[in-house]
C-alpha cells in the first residue's frame, strides 16, 4: 500500500538531510550531498499496520577521481543500480578553455548519459547546459571564471563503462593578409577554434572564406576590436561582406560544431565596393571582384527612359547559380527589375523607368568565389514610325540590347484583311506581335528561320501597331511587311 514505508535521514546535529519519503513497499534517497563530517542516522518507520522486514543500502559516490587535460581516455562506470554520479576534478586558471568528451556508452540508449562542468560547491560552470547523446556526451568549450579545482561530472543510468578525455583548448591566434592570401590553419583539439587577425579601418568593408575538411560543420564569426560579435555565417564556409564600424584590429573566427580534427585555409579581403558613373552608351566595363565586392554604377535618370543591361563573360559560372547577380536599383534602393540568364551571361531586359533620381545598376556575384565579368549599359531607344500597307518593306534595325521595332498603320475602315510579315531576319529569335492600342493584343507569331507571319485576319478600322521584340539581348536586321487584302 502506498507509504507502508516511510524514511528519514538525519545528519550529525539530527537535523533532516532528507524529509520523510516512501512509496508503497520501498523508500528510497536518490543522492545528496552531505553537509558535515559525523554519524548520520536513517530512520525507517512502517505504515499503521504494516510488518516485515527491510533490505537498507546506503552507497557512497566516494572521493573524486582525477583527469589530466590531453592524457588518453580515463576509463569510468558507474556501480551497478546506484543511480550516481562520477565526477572527475581538474586544475585551471582564470579564462582557460576546456572541452570533454566521453565515449562508448550505450549507444543504443539516446540520452542515458549527460555531462557538464562543475565548481568545487557543485555550481554549473559555464552557459553550455548539460549536453547528452546517444552512447556518450560533449561539453563544448567553456572557459573557467576563476583559478581553482573544478569538475567533469557525469550523470546517468548507463552501467556500460566510459572512456573519458578532457582537453585544454588553446585557440589558433594568426595574423592574416587582407589580400586574399590564404592563410592555412590545423585544429586538432574539440573545440579548438582558429583566430585570423587582421588591421582595417573604418568603413572597409571585409569578407572572408573557409575551406576545409568540416567547412560544413563551422560558423565564420567576424568580431569587433573589443570582442563583440558583429556578424556570422554557418555551414557554408563564406562570410558575407560587412561593413566595419571602427578601426583597430579585427578578428575572424573559424568555430566548429563537432569534435573532429579540422585543418585549412581562410582567406580575409577588405575593400570598398566600386562605384563609378554609368557610361549608358553600352561601353564595356570590365570587372574584377573580390568575393563579396559589388560594383555600382549610377546615372541620372527620368521617367520614360529605358535601360538594359548586358552581363558578358562571366566566371564563375554557371549564370543560373548567381541569383541577382544584376539588378536595377531606384532611388530609394528598391529594386526595380534584375536579369536573366542565358548561357554565359545575364541580361536585364529594357526597363521603363518610373521616377526621376540617380539610378543604379548592380553587379552583386553571390558566394565565395572571386567574379571577373564585362559589363554594358544601355540607354534603350526603339525604332518608331509608320509602316505602309501596300507591301513595301520597312528595314527593321535592332542595334542594342532590349531594343524593340514598334512600327503604327491605320486600318480605314472595319473588315479588313491583313497580313503582318517579317522576313531576312538576322535575329536569332524574336517574337511578331499586332496590337490594338487600348484593347490589347490580336495576334503574335514567333521568328523561325529569319521569318514569321501574322495572318491573314480580319481587323476593325482604326490604329495598329507592330511589335518586334528580340529574345533576350539579340540584336540585328529583318524586313517588315504590312499588306492589307487576302
Amino acid at each position: 500500500n502506498q507509504c507502508d514505508l516511510k524514511m528519514t535521514v538525519r545528519a550529525p546535529d539530527t537535523s533532516q538531510v532528507v524529509g520523510e519519503v516512501c512509496f508503497g513497499h520501498s523508500a528510497h534517497w536518490s543522492k545528496a550531498a552531505l553537509p558535515a563530517d559525523g554519524n548520520y542516522t536513517v530512520a525507517l518507520r512502517a505504515g499503521s499496520f504494516a510488518t516485515g522486514t527491510v533490505k537498507l543500502i546506503v552507497k557512497s559516490s566516494g572521493e573524486p577521481r582525477s583527469i589530466t587535460p590531453g592524457a588518453p581516455p580515463l576509463k569510468v562506470a558507474w556501480p551497478p543500480q546506484t543511480n550516481l554520479d562520477i565526477r572527475l576534478g581538474f586544475t585551471g586558471s582564470e579564462g582557460d578553455v576546456f572541452t570533454m568528451v566521453a565515449t562508448g556508452g550505450n549507444g543504443n540508449q539516446p540520452c542515458l548519459l549527460s555531462a557538464r562542468f562543475v565548481d568545487a560547491n557543485g555550481d554549473p560552470v559555464g552557459n553550455t547546459g548539460i549536453q547528452c547523446a546517444a552512447g556518450g556526451a560533449y561539453v563544448h568549450r567553456t572557459p573557467l571564471p576563476a583559478g581553482g579545482t573544478f569538475f567533469v561530472q557525469l550523470l546517468g543510468y548507463d552501467s556500460t563503462p566510459l572512456f573519458v578525455q578532457l582537453f585544454h583548448v588553446v585557440d589558433q591566434v594568426i595574423p592574416v593578409a587582407t589580400d586574399g592570401t590564404a592563410a592555412p590553419f590545423d585544429t586538432p583539439t574539440p573545440g579548438q577554434d582558429a583566430r585570423f587577425t587582421f588591421s582595417a579601418t573604418a568603413g572597409q568593408k571585409v569578407s572572408a572564406v573557409l575551406q576545409s575538411t568540416w567547412a560544413g560543420f563551422s560558423q565564420i564569426l567576424l568580431l569587433s576590436p573589443d570582442g563583440t560579435l558583429i556578424a556570422g555565417n554557418q555551414a557554408t564556409g563564406f562570410l558575407q561582406a560587412t561593413t566595419l564600424d571602427e578601426t583597430g584590429t579585427w578578428t575572424i573566427v573559424v568555430d566548429r560544431n563537432n569534435l573532429e580534427p579540422d585543418s585549412g585555409t581562410v582567406r580575409v579581403y577588405t575593400f570598398d565596393d566600386i562605384t563609378a558613373p554609368a557610361d549608358v552608351s553600352g561601353a564595356p566595363h570590365d570587372l574584377s571582384l573580390v568575393p563579396g565586392q559589388r560594383a555600382i554604377y549610377s546615372f541620372s535618370g527620368t521617367p520614360g527612359q529605358k535601360i538594359s543591361a548586358l552581363l558578358t563573360k562571366i566566371k564563375p559560372g554557371p549564370c543560373w547559380a548567381l541569383k541577382q547577380l544584376l539588378t536595377l536599383v531606384r532611388p530609394d534602393e528598391s529594386v526595380a527589375a534584375d536579369s536573366a540568364c542565358s548561357g554565359k551571361r545575364k541580361f536585364l531586359d529594357a526597363t521603363t523607368l518610373d521616377v526621376s533620381g540617380t539610378w543604379k545598376v548592380v553587379v552583386d556575384p553571390p558566394g565565395p568565389a572571386a567574379a571577373t565579368a564585362t559589363l554594358q549599359i544601355f540607354d534603350v531607344v526603339d525604332q518608331t514610325g509608320a509602316v505602309a500597307t501596300d507591301g513595301t518593306p520597312t528595314a527593321i534595325t535592332i542595334s542594342e540590347p532590349g531594343q524593340n521595332a514598334r512600327l503604327s498603320f491605320t486600318a480605314p475602315q472595319a473588315h479588313q484583311t491583313v497580313t503582318v510579315s517579317i522576313t531576312d531576319a538576322t535575329l536569332p529569335s524574336c517574337v511578331l506581335q499586332l496590337i490594338k492600342p487600348g484593347t490589347g493584343l490580336v495576334d503574335q507569331a514567333s521568328c523561325s528561320f529569319g521569318s514569321a507571319t501574322v495572318g491573314p485576319i480580319v481587323i476593325g478600322n482604326g490604329s495598329y501597331e507592330v511589335l518586334v521584340d528580340p529574345f533576350r539581348f539579340a540584336t540585328g536586321i529583318a524586313t517588315l511587311k504590312v499588306t492589307f487584302g487576302a
